[in-house]
């Protein structure tokens, strides 16, 4: 995939096929992978032809950034991955005016040449010296002819660096980003602390709407109260208490009853709507359990009117009186 996936994005590719490749990149790549193919194309402003004319580089921060792009729901990145991502976009736009400044002046880049770059192993500015430019596939994500080996005298390691992490020092023929009044881009740490307080915000500006009370009808773990029932908040339906007005469908064991307006049957104690263990006592039957039931049709310890019990039930009707003589 990776040879294919170079292709689309290579510099010379047109922009629609570069920005394919983007979207590929960000639905079928793991979040890992993310900044190394799309955080290259922050700097590039080619136009690319959806609907209203929108550069390369938005593109390309809308599918790190965003968990949607136009409409299609992207796969979802991990909370640290996430944060890093929008780290690395601030410091990549806080580097587009050190950029446009070191293209201007790109003549002044010269092997030998002293400069401050940014070092790899710690993202802190550090003097360096330049030695040539990076080719091929030492350039990374960088445009041909615009990323430089440099050397850190200071520990003595080499390093590549694009144009947003090199500063001329003053008396190189050129004037310094410091004295032409360009803007320094931030730090990687300056990056992460800042979108941070970016999260923070947001999070803060959330939390403006009303809350749903604790204790109420809709709190997790209570139930609402139907009909003339007692409900508790522990789901318990009329445990107790008065069986829940007539006329209400009941769910109990998968099988839906719907009990007559008023009906009680003869084996009913205090009205109660719910059997023992939870299970429901029923006016025409079907319970399971221990339910009571009026109409037969019953199953285990049921006590039947009408007879027609099976196991141990308990005839009250006529024709269970007969068999019992």
């Amino acid at each position: 995939m990776s040879p294919q996936l170079s292709e689309m994005l290579a510099r010379g590719s047109p922009p629609l096929i570069r920005g394919l490749g983007l979207l590929y990149a960000r639905l079928m790549l793991p979040p890992s992978e993310h900044w190394r193919w799309l955080g290259q194309w922050l700097d590039d402003e080619s136009p690319l032809p959806l609907g209203p004319p929108v550069a390369v580089c938005d593109v390309a921060a809308e599918l790190l950034e965003s968990p949607t792009f136009r409409g299609l729901r992207l796969p979802r990145v991990p909370v640290p991955a996430a944060r890093l991502t929008r780290a690395q976009v601030l410091l990549a736009r806080s580097c587009r005016e050190l950029v446009a400044f070191n293209r201007a002046h790109a003549a002044a880049f010269l092997p030998g040449v002293r400069v401050v770059a940014v070092s790899s192993d710690d993202g802190e500015w550090h003097t360096a010296e330049l030695l040539s430019l990076a080719r091929g596939p030492d350039a990374g994500g960088f445009s041909e002819g615009e990323a430089w080996w440099v050397r850190f005298p200071e520990y003595g390691s080499d390093d590549v660096c694009g144009p947003g992490q090199l500063r001329l020092c003053p008396g190189q023929g050129a004037p310094t980003p410091e004295e032409a009044g360009v803007r320094l881009p931030l730090t990687l740490e300056q990056a992460k602390a800042e979108a941070a307080a970016a999260e923070r915000e947001a999070a803060a500006g959330g939390r403006g709407g009303g809350a749903m009370p604790r204790g109420g009808a809709n709190h997790r773990g209570a139930r609402p109260a139907v009909g003339g029932g007692g409900g508790g908040g522990d789901g318990a339906r009329g445990r107790g208490g008065a069986a829940r007005g007539g006329g209400r469908d009941d769910l109990d064991g998968g099988a839906r009853r719907r009990r007559r307006p008023g009906a009680a049957g003869p084996g009913r104690a205090g009205g109660d709507a719910a059997g023992r263990d939870g299970s429901m006592r029923d006016d025409r039957g079907g319970g399971y359990g221990d339910g009571r039931d009026d109409r037969g049709g019953g199953y285990g310890d049921r006590r039947d009117d009408r007879g027609g019990g099976y196991g141990d039930s308990r005839r009250t009707g006529d024709e269970g009186r007969r068999r019992r003589r």
